[in-house]
C-alpha cells in the first residue's frame, strides 16, 4: 500500500494564524503571518520562549480545530493509502496531540513525533507523498526528490513546487 505523510501544524490546523492571534491577544505583539519564524523576530530568551510554548500549546490543543475538509479528504485517502502523521512536535506533547487527533476523528495509521527533519522521516518511512508547509522542509524535500504537496501559506508562497494546494479539496484532486 502506498503511503502519504501529513504534517500537523499549518496543514491539519491553521497554526500560523493561531500563533499570530495568540501573540496579539496575550502579549500585545503584532506579528506577521508572512514570517514562518515569528518568535525569532521577538528576540526572546530561551526561558521566555519555553514559557510561551507551554502556555500557547495548552491553549492550541484545547481550542484549535482541523482546517476544512482535512478529515473528509484523509478519510477518503485512507481507503487507498497508509496515512502517516509526521510532525516536528516532540514527545512532551505526544499524548495531547494524539488526544486532539482522536477528538476530531482525524484518520491516520501511524503517528511519528520529533521529525524536524522531514526528509529523513520520509525516506525512513518510504512515503510516496508528503503534505507539508514549512519552507525549510519544502526546500529539503524538493532537493531530495521526495514527492511533496505544498500546503500554501503566505510564508511559503515564494517556494516553487511541482504540486501545491490552497486547501484539502485541492489536495484531494491530486489523488482522484
Amino acid at each position: 500500500m502506498k503511503r502519504i505523510g501529513v504534517d500537523i501544524d499549518g496543514v491539519l490546523n491553521d497554526f500560523q494564524n493561531l500563533l499570530c492571534n495568540f501573540l496579539r491577544n496575550h502579549y500585545n505583539v503584532n506579528s506577521d503571518t508572512m514570517s514562518y519564524h515569528v518568535l525569532d523576530d521577538l528576540h526572546w530568551s530561551k526561558q521566555e520562549i519555553e514559557t510561551f510554548w507551554d502556555k500557547f500549546f495548552s491553549i492550541v490543543i484545547n481550542t484549535t480545530k482541523p482546517v476544512p475538509y482535512a478529515i473528509d479528504t484523509l478519510t477518503y485517502l485512507q481507503e487507498f493509502y497508509e496515512i502517516h502523521i509526521i510532525t516536528a512536535r516532540n514527545y512532551d506533547v505526544a499524548k495531547r496531540t494524539e488526544e486532539w487527533l482522536n477528538k476530531h476523528h482525524i484518520p491516520y495509521d501511524y503517528l511519528h513525533f520529533n521529525c524536524g527533519n522531514k526528509v529523513d522521516a520520509c525516506k525512513w518511512l518510504n512515503v510516496d507523498y508528503m503534505i507539508e508547509d514549512s519552507p525549510y522542509n519544502l526546500m529539503a524535500l524538493k532537493k531530495n526528490h521526495i514527492n511533496t504537496i505544498k500546503f500554501i501559506h503566505p510564508y511559503n508562497e515564494n517556494i516553487k513546487m511541482k504540486l501545491s494546494a490552497n486547501n484539502w479539496l485541492e489536495i484531494l484532486d491530486y489523488f482522484i
